[in-house]
């Protein structure tokens, strides 16, 4: 796995890891919190003052972490963040609720940001969700299949000469929609009850300010000023402690993330970082051919 992503990525030369991707460099954490009023402007800077990063061996350090530069262009065109924009062909995203570990549920609607974010819409996500962890339902499996069997055969029947995309939306069965169960093949009755028994909830980077989408590896960023934060007063020092914090800016989420781009499908990353496009496809060749050109 290192080694893949040193072919992806780049090896950092001070230290031979992988170029890392990730950043909070200008990062407000607790932003969303201090403008409506659930955290005070002293407890604002408070976490921004001492949240630091950490390292490439994971342990905590006082200053913001920048990311790796060569690492972030990769990163989008590789996929480490899908942005979804070659995602047409219908998904059936089987859920096991989860809010407390790598496998939370919020990640499912996170894909769907980006669907509608990139192609304007999410009509080939599917997003089933049940108790069990990691399998959902113990029917998930069976049905799942059997909805996503169906869906294939009807978009494989169809034979108008229209784009794949309004396939996919127009030949979804009827049983492919966004479900949630009691873990054991039954529908509960309505969305309502489906988002209070398994909610799901955001990552601290989007609570300071960035999309749902969750696609930023590094901002952009903007001058920190203090008529921003209008209604919220800070006392001299504490806007002091926030420039020395945030020296360089804050991050500016009207605008794209650095280097921010579609991802590219098909690579190959055999001859180092940055990628090849994958070579096209083999052709099928008949056994008489073959034999000929023995």
């Amino acid at each position: 796995m290192a080694d893949y992503f040193i072919n992806e990525l780049g090896a950092r030369p001070q230290d031979g890891f992988a170029n890392r991707p990730w950043d909070n460099v200008g990062v407000q954490y607790g932003l969303n919190a201090l403008m409506s009023g659930a955290i005070t402007a002293a407890q604002f800077v408070d976490i921004n003052l001492k949240i630091g990063s950490r390292d490439i061996d994971y342990n905590p350090i006082s200053p913001r972490v920048a990311a790796d530069p060569p690492s972030i262009p990769v990163a989008y065109q590789g996929g480490l963040f899908n942005e979804g924009n070659n995602m047409t062909i219908p998904i059936l995203d089987l859920r096991g609720h989860d809010i407390e570990e790598i496998h939370h549920d919020y990640r499912s609607y996170v894909m769907r940001a980006r669907l509608d974010k990139a192609n304007g819409n999410h009509n080939n996500q599917i997003i089933w969700t049940g108790p069990i962890p990691l399998v959902g339902d113990t029917t998930f499996a069976t049905e799942g299949l059997t909805v996503m069997d169906q869906w294939l055969s009807n978009i494989q029947a169809d034979q108008r000469n229209v784009s794949l995309a309004t396939k996919v939306a127009d030949d979804k069965p009827a049983a492919a929609h966004d479900r949630c169960t009691d873990g054991d093949g039954h529908d509960l009755p309505n969305q309502t009850i489906c988002t209070t028994i398994y909610p799901f909830y955001q990552e601290p980077r989007m609570v300071a300010g960035e999309p749902f989408t969750g696609d930023f590896v590094k901002c952009q960023l903007k001058p920190l000023v203090r008529s921003d934060y209008f209604p919220i007063q800070f006392t001299d020092d504490q806007w002091g402690e926030l420039q020395a914090t945030f020296s360089t800016g804050v991050c500016d989420y009207t605008k794209p993330g650095i280097d921010q781009q579609p991802t590219t499908p098909w690579m190959s990353y055999a001859n180092g970082p940055g990628g090849q496009p994958l070579p096209p496809p083999p052709a099928a060749m008949s056994m008489e051919s073959h034999s000929l050109r023995r």
